[in-house]
């Protein structure tokens, strides 16, 4: 069992900007956000910088990544090192999902050699882009700070809250362990942790008339939000009760969900996009995510014909995306493999492959080789309004098809506009019906649609459809 110790005494004696009579930073905090002086103190003390536009973002959700970087700059500050003693760890790749050079490589990994964080299946994954709950960002705080609290089991953060309750660290308005912790109550939990450290009741003065409303594990487990509740004047601090080891109690053998790899994605260049150092793509997911949605795809650069981590590329709201591969060298070859990562940490077993001279040329090659390759559909337009076009499908029957790839013209080249997978027409269906809306009225269209069978081969011939977005108005189907 862990007993709370103080914070190492350079953290004591580090010197702090006072935020009394400080004038509010950001353009989108001001007196009424309940947490203002932390967000000040943190910004006064280099801890914080908000957004390039003068935002700060308060009630914005805090990721990983985010969290670990904050506690990195703190103790920056508090161990007399300077900045650019991070860059030593930028280079590294700690994690499988933390790449080198990122911007968050640096405090991912000091963070990771100093304990304080030790990552998902076994450490093979941080997770960067993954937001953190309460109870999450305070285990990390507590870490990276050196503060010890009483493990308990089987609920292993109650003595970590207890802990942080009895010296009244928890910001006023967390009422449940699991909900995202948000920017603003990130800034007050470590303003408090420091108030308390620095000591002569500095962090009595920072509460104020609050000192006496103390966030506990029981407020919490029960929802009561103490934001809500009005300071007295001479109240009692309330007590909070001793903590007490639960005994070990084996949980009840539930069914646990099959998790498996998921397919490989689908990789889309855009050939208008290449330029000495970068281009661009669009990634679909596959069809099986192997039950847990797609969080993110790993480039690996095979060139040395080994498996190289290249870059992560992290979804937004799990929807496919585009993306720019980005620090490549002019007139060097690459060969990209592109997989899928599930929330799991499993990655596809395949994916789809780039073969890459910078700033010349790409060549898409999937891994799928060696079977015939599907015919075009049958098509008919069945409505047509200025807003939306109704087309009917009609499967070939060579090929075995897996779904159909829609593209639109943007210049001189084809982009990614929409997949049609078979269950869109509905359970054992080949084709039927599918509407495409959100047209603007007016604007001709040029779709180019191509079967692809269930192997990743791409029809030869594809489908150029012409149209203008209003009733009736219809241009011209053609083969190309």
């Amino acid at each position: 069992m862990k007993t709370i110790k103080s914070i190492l005494a350079a953290f004591i004696i580090f010197t702090f900007i006072p935020t009394a009579f400080a004038k509010i930073t950001f353009t989108d905090v001001d007196s009424q956000e309940l947490y203002s002086e932390g967000i000040q103190f943190l910004y006064n003390n280099s801890i914080v910088k908000g957004y390039d536009d003068g935002t700060f973002r308060p009630e914005n959700t805090i990721n990983r990544a985010e969290m670990v970087k904050i506690i990195a700059e703190a103790k920056l500050q508090y161990d007399g090192l300077s900045p650019d003693f991070l860059e030593n760890y930028s280079g590294s790749s700690c994690f499988t999902d933390v790449p080198t050079y990122e911007w968050f490589t640096k405090y991912v990994c000091y963070g990771k050699e100093k304990g304080w964080v030790i990552g998902y299946e076994n450490g093979k994954y941080f997770k960067p882009a993954n937001t953190v709950s309460f109870v999450e960002g305070l285990k990390i705080t507590f870490e990276g700070f050196n503060l010890n609290y009483v493990e308990t089991s089987p609920v292993w953060y109650k003595g970590l809250v207890q802990t942080a309750s009895i010296n009244n660290y928890i910001p006023f308005d967390i009422y449940s362990f699991t909900n995202d912790l948000k920017r603003n109550q990130m800034a007050d939990l470590i303003t408090r942790i420091l108030k308390y450290e620095m000591g002569n009741f500095s962090l009595d003065a920072y509460l104020g008339d609050r000192k006496n409303i103390i966030v506990t594990y029981e407020t919490i487990d029960i929802g009561i939000n103490m934001s809500t509740s009005s300071p007295q004047d001479n109240a009692e601090p309330v007590i909070v009760e001793p903590i007490v080891v639960d005994p070990v109690v084996e949980p009840p053998v539930a069914d646990v969900p099959v998790i498996t790899n998921p397919s490989a994605p689908y990789v889309y260049f855009h050939y208008n996009s290449m330029k000495d150092t970068s281009f661009d793509i669009t990634i679909f997911d596959g069809f099986s995510d192997g039950g847990k949605p797609i969080f993110s795809y790993n480039v690996y650069n095979q060139i040395t014909g080994t498996d190289e981590l290249f870059k992560v590329l992290y979804k937004e709201k799990y929807l496919e995306g585009r993306f720019t591969l980005n620090n490549l060298v002019k007139g060097s070859e690459y060969i990209f493999v592109i997989k899928s990562v599930n929330e799991s940490g499993l990655e596809s077993k395949q994916g789809d492959l780039l073969f890459v001279t910078s700033g010349a040329q790409v060549y898409y090659i999937n891994q799928f080789a060696g079977f015939d390759k599907p015919e075009v559909p049958g098509l008919s337009i069945t409505d047509q309004t200025s807003s939306y076009i109704t087309l009917k499908f009609i499967a070939p029957i060579k090929g075995n098809i897996e779904h159909y790839a829609v593209e639109i013209r943007d210049g001189e080249n084809y982009v990614p506009y929409k997949i049609i997978a078979l269950s869109d027409f509905g359970s054992g269906k080949k084709d039927g019906s599918i509407t495409f809306s959100g047209l603007t009225a007016g604007e001709q269209y040029d779709m180019r649609i191509t079967s692809v069978s269930s192997d990743r081969q791409w029809g030869k011939e594809s489908l150029i459809l012409k149209f203008i977005a209003k009733k009736n108005g219809y241009n011209t189907l053609s083969k190309e």
